[in-house]
């Protein structure tokens, strides 16, 4: 049976699950752990297929929430970015009773364009995994450019996740696949309603990925206790562009919330 890699640090008694984006690893974090590890436990997942667990063979999305659920603490807060917010938020809906807070950055209940629903063209994530196929360093260069499009001190924050990337083994080319098959296909929507927990939604106001306009949208669908932080310089990665401030405004809501 294949082990998965589970990293935890801090000495803190609130438990926190941190899950990265597509093509990433659990290393994306590195910069913003120093804000959170005396008050917390971090968990820092590499999701199947990426850093440690690049042998971890299991990429349906249901396979994967199953993973980690059975791994997590109880009463632990689930933090999410893009791919991972995605992952998150569907296994606080299917796993109500074990996680008691939510946090989401840069991340859409459905990621793909629908009628009356601003987001991805499926086409444009049909194209780029023919050109992963074709040419994977070029498409994931091609990507961090996305990642920071127009955000302040672009140039820098690009070289940081270039360096996360390159500084770290691969990820099979079946989980590159498997993530942007679950971002064409996910669509939970009309879940969130059932969201009894406390979430924060941050995103950044430049994001091309995650559109300004699709906000209000994903709003409307919690019932629960939900506030919005958009971060006026910032693109797809507000964490990385905006270290300090998101971790401000995280470090609020769990206040506000948890203690």
């Amino acid at each position: 049976m294949q082990s998965f890699f589970w990293k935890t640090i801090g000495s803190g008694k609130k438990n926190i699950i941190f899950l990265h984006g597509w093509g990433f690893n659990a290393q994306i974090w590195s910069n913003t752990i120093p804000y959170y590890f005396k008050k917390f436990k971090l968990h820092l997942i590499d999701l199947p297929g990426y850093g440690e667990n690049k042998n971890f063979s299991c990429y349906l999305l249901s396979d994967i929430i199953e993973v980690i659920s059975n791994r997590a603490p109880k009463k632990s807060i689930l933090i999410g970015w893009s791919l991972g917010g995605l992952i998150a938020s569907k296994i606080a809906i299917q796993y109500p009773k074990k996680f008691h807070g939510l946090i989401i950055i840069s991340s859409s209940p459905c990621f793909c364009e629908k009628k009356n629903w601003p987001g991805v063209k499926i086409k444009i994530l049909k194209n780029f995994a023919l050109q992963l196929k074709n040419n994977f360093k070029n498409t994931m260069n091609r990507f961090f450019s996305i990642q920071l499009l127009g955000a302040k001190k672009q140039i820098n924050n690009i070289r940081k996740l270039k360096e996360n990337f390159f500084n770290q083994p691969d990820p099979s080319f079946e989980a590159l696949m498997s993530g942007l098959k679950i971002l064409q296909n996910t669509d939970i929507r009309c879940s969130l309603k059932h969201l009894k927990i406390p979430v924060l939604k941050i995103y950044g106001n430049l994001d091309i990925l995650i559109p300004r306009k699709v906000i209000p949208a994903i709003k409307k669908l919690y019932c629960t206790n939900n506030a919005d932080i958009i971060i006026p310089d910032a693109s797809h990665a507000p964490f990385i562009s905006h270290p300090q401030l998101c971790s401000k405004v995280i470090n609020k809501f769990l206040k506000k919330n948890f203690f």
